[in-house]
Order: structure tokens, then C-alpha cells, then sequence
């Protein structure tokens, strides 16, 4: 279903790293979820009303009007995520020459904050049912309704899972997330309608609505705390750094690379800066050509912009290819992922100065303190008289 949707409404449709082709995915996943979820609003308003009407208009069915306005919150969702897939496809400007595709995450914590209100107001609505032990007389079209309404939300969840797999959008995930989620609460619902149903246990329908308000609120609650991530910066992505330490080391030229450093300003806005190892008999032309093929190739294999320094390495120094070899080991044996780089030796006319950097994953001042302690106390056993320069990386 998810490939003749593209094929019919989406040029190009295969070519999700275009902007203008994900965003029509965008759309056309916003596009369904407004429609659908405007629907499913409609049908359990009508609902509602036709057993309130039943009852004489002394009660009315909390629960499933909870789950109405959680549907009206998703369909509000849709169409701010239709917005934000409008605005984030534009191109840089001089105000924001990185792009507006942060914009999806800003859209999804607006959205979230609303859904979170929404579940506050759904909660005091049940809760005020149970002190006033309010009831509520649900039917055989109460049980149609929600059971058709969990397989529209799965469809959803579906549409919106596949699409944002897709394109790789945050945004349309934690849509598919919430679908999900609403299946789950409707079930709920309709859980309470059979047994009210069959059995006459209409008092547990403000139980019943304060439930549901309690997963929109986590729902909403963990979507606000996911759109906070990519604003405020995370990791780097483990996959996008083993695809550029491919073509990275793919180049004969290339002794090591360190300090890498992965800048997100969208889901296809990405921008790396690392260094690059080269062997200081190099011309600067050589080094520069080795950094220019890099960037080349992740700009059109990867879609990312890098900036690459060149560090020269001496590889004819016995005293530095013994002092790279001692700090390496040392470091190894407190930590097996950190490493050293950019060793040098400057030899002045009354001492010998060793400079160099390492990298490990522990920030704890005692720790970093001991590991340079190690080291220096390895190079007195040698008989190595230096004057240290060591600067400290953490992995970003």
C-alpha cells in the first residue's frame, strides 16, 4: 500500500535524499493522518451523541469523547507537521544559510506540549466522573466504532512507521509511536464498552477515560523530551561515522583520523569536521588533494559537507614513534577505545618538549590525572627527560 501511495502521489519517488521529494513523503504522511484522524473524530462525536440521546442526555460516555479529543490532537499534529515539511524543504537564506529543517523538531515539541494539556483535561474530566460516580450506557455501535477506529489507527501507525523510515524523519516516527500507542488506548475504551455492554458496568467509564488520559500524557510527555535532543545536540550517529571512517580510510594517503565532530541541522542537513593523519614527507599539494577527494566523496556518497585538518606525522623519528608507541599502550591499559595522536617533539636548546593529545571516554579529573601520571612515570623509567604538553579529547 505504502509503495502505490508514493508511485500515485510522489514524483521521483525513489529519490528520498532530494528536499523536494521528502518532503512530498512528508506531506503525503500528513496528508493521510488529517484525514483519517478528522474521520475518526466525527464518527466517535456522532457516537457519543447517539448515546447520550439514549440516556436521555443525563450522561455522556467520557471515555470515548477523551478518545475523540486525543484523535482531534492528532489530527492538529498532522497538520502541523504538513506545515513544518512545508517550511523546513526551503532552501538556506542568509538569515539561516544551514536550512529550516530543525523546524520539524520545534513543530513536534509544540505539538507535544498541546497533547500533554489535552491529557491534564481529559484526566480532571474522568476523575470529576468517578467522584460523582457518573455512569455511562455504551452499545453494540459503541463496539463497532472503536473496533474500526483500531484498525484505522494501525493503518496510520503503519503509513507514518514506513514513511519516516523512509525518509528518516523523527518527526513521522514518533507519529507512527503515537498511533500506536492510540491503538492501545482505544482498545482500552473499547474494553470498557463490551464490559458496560454486557455486563451493565457503566460506573467504570471515568476509570476508564482517566486510563487513557494517562497514556496521551506519557505519550506527549516522551515526544516533548525527544524534540528536545536534536536542539539542544546529540552524539554522533554511529552508523553516519562508520560510513565516513569507510571512505576515510579508503584512502591509501591517510595514516589516522581523530577529533570528529557531527553537526546536524535537519534530518539532510549534516556537516562533519575532522582531522586527518598524513605523513609529513607529503608535499602540502599531496595533503591538500587527499583532504579535497575525502570531502568530494562524502559530499556526493553521504550528503554531508565536511572540513578536514591536515596533522602531519613523522614517521621517520625513532624517538617519536617510540614515544606514539609508550603513550598508546599506556592509555590502551586504562581505557581499550582511547588512543593518542598528534605526537610531537620540539626540541629546544635547553629541554625537549613532548606534545601530544589522547583520547578517552572518562571525564573524571582523577582518572585523566592518572593516566598523565602513568605516562610521565614510563618515560622517567626510560631515562626520557621531557617537558609535557598533553591536551585532553573526549569522543563528541
Amino acid at each position: 500500500m505504502i509503495t502505490l501511495l508514493r508511485k500515485l502521489f510522489i514524483k521521483n519517488y525513489q529519490n528520498v535524499n532530494d528536499e523536494l521529494v521528502r518532503k512530498d513523503h512528508g506531506v503525503l504522511a500528513a496528508c493521510f493522518g488529517i484525514f483519517s484522524n478528522i474521520v475518526l473524530v466525527c464518527v466517535k462525536l456522532v457516537a457519543a451523541l447517539i448515546i447520550a440521546a439514549n440516556s436521555g442526555w443525563t450522561f455522556f460516555p467520557i471515555a470515548l469523547i477523551a478518545d475523540a479529543i486525543n484523535n482531534t490532537s492528532d489530527a492538529f499534529t498532522s497538520i502541523v507537521t504538513l506545515v513544518s515539511f512545508k517550511i523546513a524543504a526551503k532552501p538556506g537564506d542568509k538569515e539561516h544559510p544551514f536550512g529550516h529543517e530543525r523546524v520539524e523538531y520545534i513543530a513536534s515539541m509544540v505539538v507535544s506540549f498541546f497533547v500533554v494539556v489535552v491529557a491534564v483535561e481529559i484526566f480532571k474530566s474522568g476523575l470529576e466522573k468517578v467522584i460523582g460516580l457518573g455512569t455511562a450506557d455504551y452499545d453494540v455501535l459503541s463496539v463497532i466504532i472503536l473496533a474500526v477506529a483500531i484498525v484505522i489507527k494501525f493503518i496510520q501507525s503503519h503509513v507514518n512507521r514506513s514513511i519516516g523510515k523512509i525518509i528518516n524523519s523523527p518527526a513521522l516516527k514518533a507519529t507512527a509511536l503515537d498511533s500506536l500507542l492510540d491503538c492501545l488506548v482505544t482498545g482500552v475504551v473499547l474494553v470498557c464498552a463490551l464490559l458496560t455492554w454486557a455486563f451493565g458496568w457503566s460506573f467504570l467509564d471515568g476509570y476508564f477515560g482517566m486510563a487513557v488520559a494517562v497514556f496521551v500524557f506519557i505519550s506527549g510527555l516522551r515526544s516533548l523530551l525527544e524534540s528536545f535532543s536534536p536542539l539542544i545536540g546529540e552524539a554522533n550517529d554511529e552508523e553516519l561515522v562508520a560510513k565516513i571512517m569507510e571512505i576515510v580510510n579508503s584512502n591509501k594517503d591517510i595514516l589516522g583520523v581523530h577529533d570528529m565532530i557531527c553537526h546536524s541541522y535537519g534530518p539532510t542537513k549534516r556537516f562533519v569536521s575532522f582531522h586527518i593523519e598524513i605523513p609529513n614527507s607529503f608535499s602540502l599539494d599531496r595533503a591538500h588533494d587527499a583532504a579535497d577527494t575525502i570531502e568530494e566523496r562524502l559530499r556526493a556518497e553521504l550528503k554531508v559537507e565536511a572540513n578536514i585538518h591536515v596533522d602531519p606525522v613523522d614517521l621517520d623519528d625513532p624517538e617519536i614513534n617510540e614515544a606514539r608507541e609508550t603513550i598508546n599502550s599506556i592509555v590502551k591499559k586504562h581505557d581499550p577505545e582511547g588512543n593518542c595522536h598528534d605526537v610531537r617533539i620540539v626540541r629546544g636548546t635547553k629541554a625537549k618538549t613532548l606534545r601530544f593529545d589522547i583520547l578517552v571516554l572518562t571525564r573524571d579529573k582523577k582518572e585523566q590525572a592518572t593516566i598523565i601520571e602513568d605516562i610521565k612515570n614510563e618515560f622517567e623509567k626510560k631515562g626520557h627527560q621531557y617537558v609535557y604538553k598533553i591536551n585532553i579529547d573526549h569522543p563528541f
